[in-house]
């Protein structure tokens, strides 16, 4: 069964670098073009005075409507919210992935795509991937951020369906607050010790190594979770990276969020992010 990849692109031309990233990771996939016209405000006169009206002229539009037809299938809306639109195709079954560029050519276009990215990696139903950067594939060696959550397995899951002959390199990131900070987890009337800590970051790193070999294997590093990772993207290494939008739950679901949003927003090479399957029925 073929690919069903929604790509939404912000601009209408041959030289987009979603569009030309997408039909290259996936040379085979059912694509359909999404463009989000923009609202043009319009001045008109009335016995009050001039009165701004927000639409789109019909002139842009046939031209956009010609400029889609060259770039292949797919559809215009006229002045609706991009994250908005994307959001609702992604929750039907029409698709399997989304496909979208991180930011605009410049100044608040470049601003305002880069929020709309945001908005759809958190809240997409179907796995999103996005691109800063040309890239070129189909992928055959994707780096695969986990922290064992729901959502890094529904990516992990997402890179293994789409690139089934990739080389898959599981990584696992310990931050260095997370094993000495946390004195709220010490039982109640029990101090906290050096080798207290030292036992407990053992039990982590060997869960992790664990929950690794139950995968298939993989790496175990202790740094910045989204820096480590950008490193690993800006080395050559590997075509993609895949990861989850949230951890487990309370705080370490908002860092894990931020780490994807950062990488998202910086990462020199395409980004497959996928959400929990509880999340994304949720939010559906």
């Amino acid at each position: 069964m073929n690919t069903r990849v929604l790509i939404a692109l912000d601009t209408l031309d041959m030289t987009s670098t979603t569009l030309a990233t997408a039909r290259s990771f996936f040379p085979h996939a059912a694509c359909h073009l999404l463009h989000v016209l923009p609202a043009v405000p319009q001045t008109v006169s009335s016995l009050g005075g001039p009165v701004v009206l927000v639409g789109t002229d019909q002139p842009s539009r046939n031209e956009a409507q010609q400029q889609l037809r060259a770039l292949g299938d797919g559809e215009l809306v006229d002045g609706g919210d991009p994250a908005s639109e994307i959001l609702r195709r992604a929750a039907s079954d029409a698709f399997d992935l989304v496909v979208m560029g991180t930011s605009g050519r410049r100044g608040l276009s470049r601003m305002l795509l880069g929020s709309v990215a945001e908005r759809v990696v958190r809240e997409s139903a179907r796995p999103v991937m996005t691109v800063r950067q040309a890239g070129h594939g189909p992928a055959s060696r994707i780096l695969v951020l986990t922290d064992f959550s729901s959502a890094a397995h529904q990516a992990l899951s997402a890179a293994q369906q789409y690139f089934p002959d990739a080389n898959a390199h599981l990584l696992h990131v310990v931050s260095p607050t997370a094993l000495t900070a946390p004195l709220s987890l010490a039982p109640a009337g029990r101090a906290i010790t050096a080798a207290s800590l030292a036992a407990r970051n053992r039990e982590w790193v060997q869960e992790a190594r664990e929950q690794l070999a139950r995968l298939g294997g993989g790496e175990i590093v202790e740094g910045d979770p989204a820096e480590v990772a950008l490193a690993r993207a800006r080395s050559g290494a590997y075509d993609l990276i895949a990861l989850g939008t949230a951890g487990r739950d309370g705080f370490e679901r908002l860092m894990f969020g931020s780490v994807a949003q950062q990488i998202v927003r910086e990462s020199p090479i395409p980004v497959l992010t996928a959400r929990s399957l509880d999340l994304a029925v949720q939010g559906a």
